[in-house]
């Protein structure tokens, strides 16, 4: 009654002062609430808790970590994994810290919907041959830690001449940092470390010369081959274990295995050196049968360097990358260069590299490390994946018995 009884006497009051009609007046006063109410909606979630909205940039690594929880909590939890559990566990494991909202928006993208629970006929199955790269690089990487090895991994990324943050702070008058047009050329970046830190002296940068932006077109064999030999191979300790991705450059085989498209002289060669026998009027088509016949393990020209030099080799699985500790590191470096350096001048940001690198702590290192050390549960997960197929075909084959 009270709060009635003020609104009819400011009504009263306005009128009088502004000559419009106490009807009017109440009107804008009922429109200014219902806009407050509707305003109060908009800012805060069902638990009157305000929500901010901002745009992050999630990369690969944190796509991999998200995919991966509803692979742990369906197969390996055996439970039902909501969006609230899912953002609860993501700040908890420090993946990724943003509003609910935006989670589910990112989720959606990321392919997943929210639909009726399926059968059981219907199984999430990977390649074959992606999960035993995954099996053998997981378990390998393991008995080496036991071991006391050091595991070192190495990777290349880059860093844009307009690289900045997508956000700052602006008012009418002060329009702050404003954002060059494209993304302009690029640094070019090669490191290597593991949970002691960065490798002394292993650092390379360099200006990208490509005009498609693709700094791959930059870092080929022959630079990373000198990358090894000059800044590599003199700086990690005797024995140890080098991490690396599959990228064309790290993967130039000795002695490839010919293809349809490779000169029938060279085919012909490539049988003498392993003594298969062949017949000299053989057309291409039959010299290709025989040399798919041949299992030859392939050989890499890095690989083998590295060998040579008493370390040993250790190979990604494809599209992994939330395996490599060094991607988060990157992430990190780049973060900070984007938010604190609004000049796109590249010989200021090759500064600002050096010295975020510098500056880069044994403890974020050891970090970056132990994240991927807890979350590399594809070692659960992929012997759980080989029981459920099991008893799916076991169930199969009950039925058919029964039929």
């Amino acid at each position: 009654m009270t709060e009635y009884a003020n609104d009819i006497n400011l009504a009263k009051t306005v009128a009088e002062a502004t000559g419009l009609s106490e009807t009017s007046v109440k009107k804008i006063i009922k429109d200014l609430k219902s806009w407050k109410h509707k305003a109060a909606e908009l800012l805060s979630n069902h638990h009157g808790k305000t929500v901010f909205l901002k745009k992050i940039e999630i990369d690969n690594f944190t796509e991999k970590m998200i995919r991966r929880k509803f692979t742990q909590w369906y197969n390996v939890k055996k439970c039902i994994l909501s969006l609230k559990k899912l953002n609860a566990e993501s700040k908890q494991d420090n993946i990724l810290h943003c509003s609910r909202e935006y989670l589910r928006r990112t989720i959606c993208r990321l392919g997943f919907k929210y639909l009726t629970c399926q059968s059981k006929r219907k199984l999430l199955i990977e390649r074959h041959n992606i999960m035993r790269l995954r099996w053998h690089s997981i378990r390998d990487i393991k008995k080496y830690r036991r071991e006391g090895k050091s595991v070192i991994f190495l990777d290349e990324t880059y860093v844009n001449k307009n690289q900045v943050t997508q956000k700052c702070w602006q008012s009418d008058i002060e329009r702050g940092a404003m954002q060059n047009i494209g993304k302009g050329p690029r640094i070019v970046i090669v490191h290597a470390g593991n949970r002691n830190g960065f490798v002394l002296n292993a650092l390379l940068m360099f200006k990208s010369h490509s005009k498609t932006g693709d700094y791959h077109r930059d870092m080929n064999a022959t630079n990373f081959r000198k990358w090894i030999d000059e800044k590599l191979l003199p700086n990690i300790p005797p024995n140890s274990v080098i991490v690396m991705d599959n990228v064309a450059y790290h993967s130039t085989q000795i002695d490839k295995k010919p293809i349809m498209s490779t000169l029938k002289s060279e085919m012909q060669q490539w049988l003498e050196r392993r003594g298969v026998q062949y017949d000299s009027a053989m057309r291409k088509c039959d010299l290709m049968k025989i040399i798919n016949e041949q299992n030859t393990e392939k050989q890499y020209e890095i690989d083998e360097i590295l060998k040579e030099n008493g370390h040993i080799v250790l190979r990604l699985p494809p599209y992994h990358p939330d395996l490599n500790p060094i991607e988060l590191v990157w992430g990190y470096v780049k973060g900070e260069i984007a938010r604190t350096s609004i000049d796109s001048n590249l010989d200021k940001k090759l500064k600002a590299l050096e010295l975020h690198f510098s500056n880069y702590s044994v403890e974020q290192w050891r970090d970056c490390d132990n994240h991927v050390i807890k979350n590399d549960e594809y070692y659960n997960s992929d012997r759980v994946c080989d029981d459920e197929m099991d008893r799916y075909s076991e169930h199969e084959s009950d039925m058919e018995i029964d039929l």
